[in-house]
């Protein structure tokens, strides 16, 4: 039990969900990981129990598991490559990179929108499809959305974690530029996002399958952005955590229904 909680248990359930929900689309017609125990605690957020050893017991199970998956589906080289780099960003943002403003946030944003990419290259000899027109292009408007959204969620935990990361001489942005002009990045993002998704459901052919797809990501897009701008005067940056979540969770559901529409 410990060692599901060590891994993010829940991270990498949502994580697979979108994972197979891509794969699936493919063959029938998507963490962070913390050796900041101070700041955990600070936080609220360490896990009983588990020392920094543990901690690191379990990584190194992860990073045998990883390659060992990689051996027995016979995947050539590259991959092998791909999750040695992957594996040393994670390990290098755990010992630094989270204490520097934007550049962690970024390194998670893009780690996750490769782990989501990997059944778009897995199924496909060429590269995918850069379109907006959903119809073309489902792994590319999920790509955007992944990183978009995760890009957001992590500046909004910054801001969650600013008493921890102070104390331990973090310099996130809400530390760097305080917390009112992280929430006014984050609004910022948040709109682009809302634009990339607009210009997506304009840009895609009107049908129900695709309707169902943005209408509840854009509504739940535009709450997110009115909380937001709450958020500027009045403490709620778990509800904002929790809104991103559950675009994340409606986009990985619509995955799964789309293939009955």
């Amino acid at each position: 039990m410990k060692y599901l909680k060590a891994v993010r248990l829940n991270n990498i359930i949502l994580l697979s969900i979108l994972f197979w929900g891509l794969i699936s689309h493919h063959y029938i017609n998507e963490l962070s990981f913390s050796f900041d125990f101070n700041s955990d605690n600070i936080n609220k957020k360490s896990i009983k129990g588990i020392s920094k050893r543990k901690y690191l017991l379990y990584y190194f199970i992860n990073l045998i598991m990883s390659f060992a998956c990689l051996f027995i589906s016979n995947l050539f080289g590259g991959w092998f490559q791909l999750i040695m780099i992957c594996h040393f960003l994670v390990f290098t943002y755990s010992l630094r990179l989270q204490h520097l403003p934007l550049i962690g946030n970024l390194l998670v944003a893009s780690l996750c929108v490769i782990a989501i990419s990997i059944p778009e290259f897995i199924s496909n000899e060429n590269l995918m499809n850069l379109s907006f027109n959903m119809e073309e292009s489902i792994a590319f408007t999920y790509l955007i959305c992944c990183f978009g959204f995760t890009l957001i969620r992590e500046l909004v935990k910054d801001i969650e974690d600013i008493k921890g990361d102070k104390d331990v001489n973090s310099k996130t942005l809400p530390i760097i530029i305080g917390t009112k002009a992280t929430i006014v990045t984050v609004i910022l993002i948040s709109i682009v996002m809302f634009g990339f998704l607009f210009y997506g459901l304009i840009s895609t052919p009107i049908n129900i399958k695709y309707i169902l797809f943005y209408i509840p990501i854009i509504t739940f897009s535009i709450y997110f952005i009115f909380n937001a701008f709450k958020g500027l005067n009045q403490n709620n940056y778990a509800r904002l955590s929790s809104l991103i979540k559950l675009k994340f969770f409606t986009a990985s559901i619509w995955l799964y229904l789309s293939l009955f529409i």
